[in-house]
């Protein structure tokens, strides 16, 4: 298996840095927006596309031509598997969740109230991946919806591997958000993310 990280969207001056610590040593593919080319150094492998003239729903088609991008490139250099990661979130301990990963498709967590599995990062064969993104990025529903419809219209349901009930302050995530930043092993105190099935 060869696997590679595909932090996927716009470049935060504030994350970047974090996010390079996390991963050091680790192969990492950053698809991004042209226009942020002197965020980079030289030795990162950047793939810089044209911002899609329009944003889809809920800013979807920007997540997903992004997404594709950086997936198509990690295929054509040979990975088989891709963690595609959110460019505004790194990780405490990598190889501790690579541990928890199973050969199927690794997310974070199923939400109850809405009835669909998140979209932070997710982790599989870059074919299936790609097949998953093969969707029509406008409607009426969330990103989150879109895929998890799209999911279970490939009967992969019983394939899906839900991490965030093994965070915890050895392994954990942060979420660099505009909201409030915070570790999403703290999520395991909320009703709505616990003991997800």
């Amino acid at each position: 298996m060869k696997r590679c990280i595909i932090v996927q969207g716009p470049t935060y001056s504030n994350s970047i840095s974090q996010i390079r610590e996390c991963w050091k040593g680790y192969d990492i593919i950053y698809s991004t927006w042209a226009g942020t080319e002197g965020l980079y150094t030289k030795d990162e492998i950047v793939i810089y596309s044209p911002l899609p003239s329009t944003p889809g729903t809920y800013n979807m088609n920007y997540q997903k031509m992004s997404t594709i991008a950086g997936l198509e490139l990690a295929k054509s250099m040979g990975y088989d598997r891709a963690l595609k990661w959110r460019s505004d979130m790194w990780v405490k301990n990598p190889q501790g969740l690579f541990d928890k990963f199973t050969h199927g498709y690794n997310t974070l967590f199923w939400y109850q109230n809405g009835g669909y599995l998140s979209d932070y990062w997710m982790e599989d064969t870059i074919d299936n991946l790609l097949t998953l993104w093969d969707v029509v990025p406008e409607g009426h529903h969330p990103p989150e919806r879109i895929l998890t419809d799209r999911l279970i219209e490939l009967g992969w349901l019983d394939k899906v591997n839900l991490l965030v009930g093994e965070l915890n302050e050895d392994v954990d995530i942060f979420w660099n958000t505009r909201y409030g930043a915070y570790w999403l092993h703290r999520l395991n105190d909320e009703i709505e993310y616990k003991n997800n099935i």
